[in-house]
């Protein structure tokens, strides 16, 4: 039985050892849910077409110019092309790689009954009417119609920016993507004879 048991042990550790070093990570899902990454240490960045790229490092700083990305506790430098320490050390700007597609099935229907947007999104009534999708959950919209902010902070349209008021954590603000206009089928009118000659079949 002991015998047994250490070989079923070998076999278990064995079998995670396998996984952990052959089978690849999940990354992490981004802000827009139809957008992940491959590899669990990276970070998602919003890309100057507005979908998202993956920057190579875990907890990464997303560069304004969407198109790099800095080591977390760095600041970017774009027209430097470094990543800056408050030490004084210097580190070259990282390019951001291209994301995989996610199948979302869950939507989310805006307050209009007309229009949706995906799940894990927020929808935001935009400037030239009817509703856009903010590429996050539970999003503050902002006032100008166009941009939105994370959970938990505010639209400061002077800067383009979103505020933590208790952390001042400063991060740029989001844009907003069209949402899908919602297609229900319509409903099937009876006329008042079909009914009565419906109800006189089953009675009689």
């Amino acid at each position: 039985m002991r015998k047994l048991l250490l070989i079923l042990f070998a076999v278990s550790a064995g079998a995670t050892s396998y996984r952990n070093v052959f089978l690849p990570q999940e990354g992490p899902i981004c802000s827009d849910p139809r957008y992940r990454c491959e590899d669990e240490d990276s970070t998602c960045c919003q890309t100057p077409q507005g979908d998202y790229g993956c920057c190579p490092m875990k907890n990464a700083v997303c560069c304004e110019d969407k198109i790099h990305c800095c080591p977390h506790g760095t600041t970017c430098d774009v027209e430097e092309g470094t990543c800056n320490h408050a030490s004084g050390h210097r580190l070259p700007l990282q390019k951001k790689k291209a994301s995989q597609k996610h199948d979302v099935k869950l939507e989310v229907e805006c307050a209009d009954k007309k229009s949706k947007c995906p799940s894990g999104t927020t929808c935001c009534l935009m400037s030239m009417g009817g509703y856009g999708c903010c590429p996050l959950p539970k999003a503050v919209c902002c006032e100008d119609r166009m941009h939105c902010c994370p959970d938990g902070t505010r639209c400061d349209s002077s800067g383009q920016r979103c505020i933590q008021d208790e952390t001042n954590h400063v991060t740029p603000w989001f844009t907003k993507f069209p949402s899908t206009p919602i297609r229900r089928k319509p409903g099937i009118k009876f006329s008042k004879d079909l009914i009565e000659d419906s109800s006189e079949t089953i009675s009689g």
